[in-house]
């Protein structure tokens, strides 16, 4: 077979030259933090960072601007707030003429964070529960194991209002997907 000289043959499955060396995802407070290191870098143009909560559907949730240099090259940028629940994050990394290409997939889990607080302690006429989750069970038990007090949660903090509680030791009960914390308060 002879081909004419003028046809040019293109292969759309080259990868874009640009080697990713790391990409890591780690959660820090309520955030997530995508780094990634880069070296080759050579007409690219850019990358979108996309996430998932289910690990098929990815939406862009920002852009980085490729230095395009020789060298290695770092990057990083932070999803702010997201929540507890399972997170998928990769890489669209984009030549300067709309070629991209994508980056494997990492995952992070965040579990629901429960650490009760309760202030103040002894309380008088009110007493503010924080560390709570929407749709948890918050109980105010006496020592003898009687509710006095029951509420779903629909915030990360709440208030009690004691004045028809009487003085003594109680129980604050918070449970939460199964999981149960307790504090013990004082009512004077």
């Amino acid at each position: 077979m002879v081909i004419p000289a003028s046809l040019i043959i293109t292969n759309t499955d080259l990868a874009l030259p640009l080697r990713l060396l790391t990409l890591n995802v780690k959660v820090q407070d309520d955030d997530a933090l995508i780094q990634w290191q880069t070296t080759d870098e050579v007409n690219t143009g850019s990358f979108s960072i996309e996430h998932s909560t289910n690990g098929q559907q990815f939406t862009a949730i920002g852009n980085a601007a490729a230095v395009n240099a020789p060298g290695t090259h770092n990057y990083q940028f932070t999803h702010a707030g997201i929540g507890e629940g399972t997170h998928y994050y990769r890489l669209k990394m984009v030549d300067i003429d709309g070629t991209f290409t994508y980056s494997p997939v990492r995952m992070v889990k965040v579990a629901a964070d429960i650490s009760l607080k309760a202030y103040p302690n002894p309380a008088r006429q009110f007493i503010t529960i924080r560390g709570l989750q929407g749709d948890g069970t918050l109980e105010l038990i006496t020592m003898d194991g009687k509710t006095v007090y029951r509420t779903t949660t629909v915030n990360t903090s709440t208030t009690i209002y004691l004045n028809n509680i009487t003085n003594g030791i109680y129980i604050i009960r918070y449970t939460y997907r199964g999981q149960v914390q307790q504090l013990k308060i004082v009512k004077q």
